[in-house]
């Protein structure tokens, strides 16, 4: 249900109001469209929100999103 109400969110927050949610929520594929949506309004409007569009993306339970790699911690040292 988390996804659900995540992905509710970050819509009203962007004002995109054409998504059919259940079936964003039920498939990847969609849901990545969408929040690839997100990020290309969020980018348009008031950027104070990004941290918390990226954290809301990253909490995405699907294995799609590699959450390893946005990790600050696996950054390399030259």
């Amino acid at each position: 249900m988390t996804l659900h109400i995540d992905l509710t969110a970050l819509l009203a927050d962007t004002g995109i109001t054409d998504v059919d949610i259940g079936e964003a929520v039920a498939d990847e594929h969609v849901r990545s469209s969408v929040y690839r949506r997100i990020i290309s309004v969020a980018a348009l409007q008031n950027r104070d929100g990004d941290r918390s569009i990226v954290a809301t993306i990253l909490r995405d339970p699907s294995k799609r999103w590699p959450k390893r790699r946005w990790s600050t911690s696996s950054t390399r040292s030259r």
